[in-house]
């Protein structure tokens, strides 16, 4: 079977995390690209003036939504789905 039919095939049926990564907010969107870049939760913190409580609750629904165990889950999770042509949409939200 060619690499791209394979591919296709793959993303048409991968069920792996079945999660909804298509419905994070902007805001859980941008943390999730700030953690891609390698900022720890005190850089995002003090990048968006935002709590660090309030850092950690966004990074607890991005990992429910995209059902993560852990960062490197949750890109790789994202990565995946950008691959197969899904982009990681976000719902309208104000936040950013």
């Amino acid at each position: 079977m060619p690499p791209e039919i394979a591919r296709a095939v793959m993303c048409r049926f991968h069920v792996e995390g079945s999660g909804r990564p298509d419905i994070l907010t902007k805001r859980e969107t941008g943390i999730l690209q700030l953690l891609d870049k390698g900022h720890t939760c005190q850089q995002i913190t003090d990048q968006l003036f935002i709590s660090h409580h309030t850092v950690h609750s966004h990074i607890k629904q991005i990992y429910e939504k995209l059902q993560s165990r852990g960062k490197q889950n949750a890109l790789m999770k994202t990565r995946k789905k950008e691959s197969c042509g899904n982009q990681v949409r976000t719902t309208r939200d104000n936040q950013v």
